[in-house]
């Protein structure tokens, strides 16, 4: 008999197929079988710039609706950002006036007491993300890219994408304190850091990190509160263990702490209209593979979430919380967890021990 649970990727060495697209139909920048880096662009796409409405009445404070006597551009003059459009003098300075461009684009229309300027278009670029080998194009929408590497997936995360060079800390006193190599002027330090942190992070420890320099930060959990920080983060965040207070397990920061140095691409969240998935980590190039822990039984993944004897599992949740085990027996029946409460489960094997572990507190490994 099996069960399907949840599924976490943890592949240490393994090939990685990554997709990126973008936005709307635009240029390719690349061929297939050409090597790329993370920050390489791979494609790009225009946008068109929004009508912005100024109400010159209002901004030049205009008694009645006729702002023309004050204008200093005409329909079809182009502006810059900050570049005055309108100005309205007045021997009491105090009671002067001036409009600005908001933006950067063309003067279309003027009729009394409104503008309306037709922001330039944008061009928005997409990187590789991660360094590997152009494998296919996606038509005008995007690329495959193949590399070798760690590909972990993530429990939560915020933010969009970044990428540079990994650093490992237990906590953050040491930071503060001064103590890590995190942006100490070293040479290999002038590249952009993600530092990986055990210790679960709240508003304040990403303020602090941020005032650091960081690219970005791969934490054990989240304190719920940073979803309410305004403004939001301005680094992308990836959490392994989700919401709350838990560190992030020992197994898990060990695969971290064996690949500092190395280059590491974060995704925090996916695009609004994207296929969702897991926020991720990706380490390429990667070839150390950390010691499993020991086991008698066989350690098979679990195919798809598919859990059977001998699949390697995490406990979620107390009293044996965000622990690695291998099912021992699938049990059948429901067991008896509480005195008016039984689910169905499996016993798992936590080395020297023996538990039955719900379905329900339990996620399928795959290395």
């Amino acid at each position: 008999m099996q069960r399907r649970v949840p599924v976490r990727l943890l592949r240490q060495a393994s090939p990685v197929i990554i997709k990126r697209m973008l936005r709307a139909p635009g240029e390719i920048l690349v061929e297939p079988g050409q090597a790329v880096a993370a920050d390489d662009v791979v494609g790009q796409v225009k946008f068109p710039g929004e009508p912005i409405i100024i109400h010159l009445s209002h901004v030049l404070n205009l008694a009645r609706p006729d702002a023309g006597p004050y204008l200093l551009k005409a329909e079809g003059d182009s502006v810059d950002v900050g570049e005055v459009i309108a100005e309205r003098k007045s021997r009491f300075p105090f009671l002067s006036r001036i409009c600005r461009s908001p933006v950067q684009g063309k003067i279309t229309s003027v009729d009394g007491q409104w503008l309306l300027i037709e922001a330039d278009s944008i061009m928005k670029p997409l990187t590789a993300f991660v360094g590997g080998t152009v494998t296919k194009l996606l038509d005008n929408r995007g690329v495959v890219i193949e590399t070798t590497g760690a590909y972990f997936e993530a429990a939560c995360g915020l933010g969009g994408e970044a990428f540079g060079l990994l650093r490992c800390q237990t906590g953050i006193g040491s930071l503060i304190a001064g103590e890590s190599r995190v942006g100490n002027g070293s040479g290999i330090d002038e590249q952009p850091v993600i530092l990986a942190l055990q210790s679960a992070v709240d508003e304040t420890i990403i303020k602090n990190l941020e005032s650091m320099g960081l690219a970005g930060l791969i934490a054990g959990s989240l304190n719920s509160s940073i979803l309410d920080m305004n403004p939001a983060p301005a680094i992308p965040i990836v959490a392994m263990e989700g919401f709350g207070d838990r560190p992030m397990a020992d197994d898990l920061f060990a695969l971290f702490q064996a690949r500092e140095d190395s280059q590491v691409s974060i995704r925090g969240a996916m695009p609004s209209d994207a296929e969702w998935e897991r926020p991720l980590i990706i380490i390429p190039n990667t070839t150390a593979v950390i010691r499993q822990p020991p086991s008698n039984a066989s350690g098979q993944p679990a195919p798809d979430g598919y859990v059977e004897a001998g699949s390697r599992i995490r406990s979620l949740r107390a009293p044996n919380s965000m622990i690695q085990g291998y099912v021992s027996a699938i049990r059948h029946q429901r067991q008896q967890v509480l005195p008016d409460i039984a689910y169905h489960g499996a016993d798992v094997r936590f080395s020297e021990r023996t538990e039955f572990v719900p379905w329900q507190n339990m996620e399928a490994l795959i290395y």
